[in-house]
């Protein structure tokens, strides 16, 4: 992923990422696993939605990306039914993580381009 250009930051918690989230305004788009020690991927999805809901334009609206080893597909359904963008388990082809995760942010780039 540093090869080809993509900054990352880490986190190891909920509360970790979601400091990271408000403290970065730089981040563009968030990979998840389904597990943290401290909550789960829909804790953060719908925690930076709650957010996004109390400071409206103030806080950025980030894709939300599963990457996961689980292949339950209960879990895939729950979490594509609460409104992540993209669901991969394991193992990934990083060629096409890379792909999708363009998708995602190039309309922001787009948007900032034209500015």
């Amino acid at each position: 992923m540093l090869q080809k250009g993509f900054y990352i930051v880490t986190a190891e918690t909920l509360v970790g990422a979601n400091d990271l989230l408000l403290e970065d305004d730089n981040i563009e788009l968030i990979l998840c696993d389904t597990t943290l020690p401290d909550g789960s991927g829909l804790d953060l999805l719908h925690s930076q939605r709650n957010l996004a809901e109390r400071y409206g334009t103030l806080v950025k609206s980030r894709p939300l990306f599963i990457l996961t080893d689980s292949r339950d597909l209960a879990t895939e359904y729950q979490y594509r039914q609460e409104g992540v963008n993209d669901y991969l388990t394991s193992p990934v082809n990083i060629p096409e993580l890379i792909r999708r995760i363009r998708y995602f942010i190039a309309p922001q780039e787009q948007i900032q381009a034209a500015e």
